[in-house]
């Protein structure tokens, strides 16, 4: 039997529309019942942030920290230094450790004390410390192992930084070395400091109730010409000027007769005579020309 490729055609043309109606149902449905599940959105928390105090500007290392350079900002926690501040009580008296640039938040690390400032006077002072002449150096270093001793002369005090030997002259005339060699650290009017060694300090000073100081100016370099020359104790600086029992023997010429003098001279009221012998040296004489002490040098004390 034959059969017709007709059919097998559909007949009806209802069949289409009616499936897409099927769909549209469905789907109509499913949309007014909803997802199965409801998805909650969550919400974020914005990060916490707090009132710091901030460079409103630039502050220069040492300027002050105060309302004028700083304002209080909030900023997050996260990024703020451990140390940071909140009070402006903390800035009280304080001026920038270092150069701290506009916003930066201003932490205990940046702060630093004041340093007081000298007045000009104190300031040049200071400048001058620094400055040590030649003299001011030699003197700190004579100080370290010296004390000083205050004197009076009659004739004018030597020059300040002179290195010198000390004598006294009695009212007789009679005139003791007691010193060998001191140096002059402060001078005033007829008025001079002595830097002399601890040990004869004390003897120097009661050495002057017994007559009139008076200096002979030294070299300031090599041994003093009249190193152990000087009397050391008042028991025999009594004796050497006449004040208690007899004088000490007095020097003489190499050949050990008393030393011939051809000529004396004199300052009038200084109470010092000098004798000037065959080779022009001179010498310190008593009130009858005898010699008392070594060759002078050129330069000597209240005579100049």
């Amino acid at each position: 039997m034959r059969i017709h490729p007709t059919f097998l055609t559909p007949k009806a043309k209802w069949q289409f529309p009616a499936a897409f109606a099927l769909l549209l149902f469905l789907l109509i449905m499913n949309i007014a019942r909803g997802p199965r599940q409801t998805v909650v959105a969550a919400t974020v928390n914005p990060e916490k942030s707090i009132e710091v105090i901030v460079a409103s500007r630039l502050i220069e290392a040492g300027s002050p920290l105060d309302n004028t350079h700083t304002i209080l900002a909030r900023r997050p926690i996260s990024t703020l230094p451990a140390d940071y501040i909140v009070s402006f009580d903390r800035l009280q008296k304080k001026v920038a450790a270092g150069p701290i640039p506009t916003g930066a938040v201003i932490a205990s690390a940046m702060l630093a004390d004041p340093v007081a400032l000298m007045k000009p006077s104190e300031a040049q002072a200071k400048v001058q410390e620094v400055r040590l002449d030649p003299l001011e150096t030699l003197l700190e270093e004579i100080k370290k192992d010296t004390v000083a001793v205050p004197l009076e002369f009659q004739q004018g005090a030597p020059t300040r930084g002179a290195r010198v030997a000390l004598a006294i002259s009695s009212v007789s005339g009679d005139t003791v070395l007691i010193l060998d060699e001191a140096w002059v650290s402060e001078v005033s009017g007829y008025r001079a400091t002595l830097r002399i060694e601890p040990s004869k300090a004390l003897f120097v000073r009661s050495a002057q109730k017994l007559g009139v100081p008076f200096f002979i100016e030294i070299p300031t370099e090599g041994p003093s010409p009249y190193l152990g020359r000087a009397v050391e104790d008042l028991p025999a600086l009594e004796q050497a000027l006449g004040l208690k029992g007899s004088k000490p023997k007095q020097t003489t010429a190499s050949n050990g007769s008393p030393r011939r003098f051809r000529s004396y001279a004199w300052v009038s009221g200084a109470g010092v005579r000098y004798g000037i012998d065959e080779d022009g040296a001179m010498y310190l004489v008593d009130s009858s020309g005898r010699e008392v002490m070594a060759p002078m040098p050129e330069s000597f004390g209240g005579n100049r």
